[in-house]
């Protein structure tokens, strides 16, 4: 935890990883999001705390599982080298709530 002492903001993983880090550092005394912004990967719409929501990116779950559904049945039938030609890319869009400080430049 001392490595994000310099971080203003932090992404993770998935949002139930952002909500457990979320609660280690409110033991610790950090203020989400006035001491660091904390965003998530999967919009689960974690309420972290009072009036506190996790921000997070919303992305296609059913098309980013048949995706890799696929790839996985293209290796098995194969062989482990398959990789796609071009990148595998998925809309997604950041869902604002109040775990962040949102700043104006």
């Amino acid at each position: 935890m001392n490595d994000l002492m310099e971080c203003t903001a932090l992404v993770c993983y998935n949002d139930m990883l952002a909500e457990e880090i979320y609660h280690d550092l409110s033991q610790k005394g950090i203020r989400i999001p006035q001491d660091l912004s904390i965003v998530g990967f999967d919009n689960q719409n974690i309420k972290l705390d009072g009036d506190c929501y996790l921000t997070s990116v919303q992305h296609p779950r059913q098309k980013l599982g048949e995706t890799a559904a696929n790839l996985v049945c293209d290796m098995i039938e194969q062989g482990c080298n398959v990789a796609p030609v071009e990148p595998i890319i998925m809309p997604s869009t950041i869902v604002v709530r109040n775990s962040i400080m949102n700043k104006k430049f």
